[in-house]
This record gives C-alpha cells, structure tokens and sequence, in this order.
C-alpha cells in the first residue's frame, strides 16, 4: 500500500470479548491504518495465573510483541493487564492473544482505524 496523500476518514473505535484460546481480535483491511491506542487483558476466571501473549502477524509470520510467563511473571488470577504503548497495524496485519488455555481472558482494545478506501 502506497502512503496516502489524498482525503480518509479517522474514526475511534474498539474491540472487546472473552477468549479462552488464541484469538484475533483485529484484521486490519485493505487501504486501512490502524493505530491501537491501548488494550485491557483481564484474568478474570480467578483459579489460574497464565500465560499471555500478545502478538502481530505482519503477513509472514508472528511477531511476539509482549510475552508474559514463566520468565517473566504470567498473568495473575484475577489481575488485569494495561498497554499503553502504541501499534501501527497495516492492511492485512493482523492483532492477536494467546493464552495456555487454562483461563477466560477478557480484552478490550481501543484504535484508530484511519480508512483511505
């Protein structure tokens, strides 16, 4: 996709559901930018701590962005994760969560989704 120059539309938008898998909460679309401004991951099933990966597939392959578990301390029962940290998604990225299936994750994720169609 070239870098637009012409006229698009800037509308906020967000994501949210429950997964007790891998999920792909975002695919970015043709002629779209997407910039995720943060996202919530809660451990709300409260009888495990786990895994949590969150993850960009850039059309080759995943890309790891932020790991947290064994090493690095895994997501606590009950306790909720906060990024602040922005991502510039391009037409077919894709945004995904991985947990080790031993929980229900609820996520909210709120973008920009910059529309050049």
């Amino acid at each position: 996709m070239a870098i637009p120059s012409g006229s698009g539309t800037e509308v906020l938008k967000r994501a949210s559901g429950t997964t007790t898998a891998t999920t792909t909460i975002l695919t970015v679309g043709t002629h779209k930018i997407v910039t995720v401004l943060s996202m919530l991951i809660r451990n709300g099933d409260g009888t495990n701590d786990t895994d949590l990966y969150i993850k960009a597939n850039d059309g080759s392959a995943d890309r790891v962005l932020i790991y947290l578990g064994e090493n690095t301390g895994k997501l606590l029962k009950g306790s909720t994760f906060v990024m602040n940290d922005k991502i510039v998604l391009y037409p077919a990225d894709t945004l995904i969560i991985t947990e080790d299936g031993s929980v229900t994750l609820t996520y909210w994720v709120s973008y920009i989704e910059q529309d050049w169609s």
